[in-house]
């Protein structure tokens, strides 16, 4: 399946994913998202944040102690990006 803003090349007889491409494509755009980000509204960022990620997973490994600030208390957002 593929992720909107994927840019394809023809290989082999085949279209595939040009991963490099897409990600060049998509540094500009993530560029003006950070440098309007703090001028927006709430509503507004939002929508912006909305618009760029698809979805986001948390994961948590360890089990953390309320107001602890030790570095043990990790934890992975991974971001997925619809660009």
């Amino acid at each position: 399946m593929l992720k909107y803003g994927c840019i394809l090349k023809f290989e082999n007889g085949v279209y595939v994913v040009d991963e490099l491409e897409t990600k060049r494509k998509a540094i500009p755009i993530l560029e003006k998202c950070v440098n309007e980000y703090y001028t927006l509204s709430t509503e507004d960022k939002h929508k912006l944040l909305c618009a760029i990620i698809d979805k986001i997973v948390y994961e948590k490994s360890q089990r953390g102690k309320r107001g602890a600030t030790d570095i043990n208390n990790s934890f992975v957002l991974e971001l997925f990006l619809k660009i």
